[in-house]
């Protein structure tokens, strides 16, 4: 985020472009880094390796499940905010006026406390992970997006047609679908 906020000139574009670079280079190190494993120790691959190694004995193992905690905390902050975002312009119909701090105070506690008390019932960090991964990929790339498109419906905003209702109907039920079997498959299997 400082990226794009030290940006002299933010366009789009530009935000897009960084984003784009960003999101390419730290794939590429996992890509590298998950090869690598994978084929010098092809016995421990498959299944749950997080799982397969003592924290206790292996400096390594908890150097990774270090990492693995790091990662998921980025992505929780890239994920609340849109989150909040989202619950702000779905109670308030979208309008351009600056949120209250009240308002996004609150808010933030309330996403914040809830996530805590989910985190705090998770036995292990790899239901962590699996749960994050499952519920925010969901989350990001269809159920706020949706939402965002029906408050915009209502309030007249944007999106006037009737096929765009159908289309943002289906998007949240597509999210949601994708959500509840994401948090099945990592409650079931790992």
């Amino acid at each position: 985020m400082t990226v794009i906020t030290d940006l002299k000139d933010r366009t789009g574009r530009k935000i897009l472009v960084s984003a784009s670079l960003a999101l390419c280079v730290i794939s590429v190190f996992y890509i590298v880094l998950g090869i690598a494993g994978s084929l010098t120790f092809p016995q421990f691959s498959s299944g749950n390796v997080l799982s397969r190694y003592s924290v206790g004995t292996d400096v390594l193992m908890m150097v990774c499940q270090l990492m693995c905690c790091y990662s998921a905390a980025v992505s929780f902050v890239f994920c609340i905010f849109p989150c909040r975002l989202a619950a702000f312009m779905f109670l308030y119909g979208g309008s351009n006026t600056k949120i209250p701090k009240k308002t996004r105070v609150s808010l933030g506690v309330a996403l914040s406390a809830t996530c805590c008390t989910l985190a705090v019932f998770l036995p292990d960090v790899s239901k962590a992970v699996s749960i994050l991964g499952a519920l925010f990929s969901a989350t990001l790339s269809m159920t706020l997006p949706a939402l965002f498109a029906t408050r915009m419906r209502d309030c007249s905003t944007y999106l006037t047609s009737w096929a765009d209702a159908h289309f943002s109907w289906a998007l949240l039920l597509m999210g949601l679908t994708s959500s509840a079997m994401g948090a099945y498959m990592a409650f079931a299997f790992s």
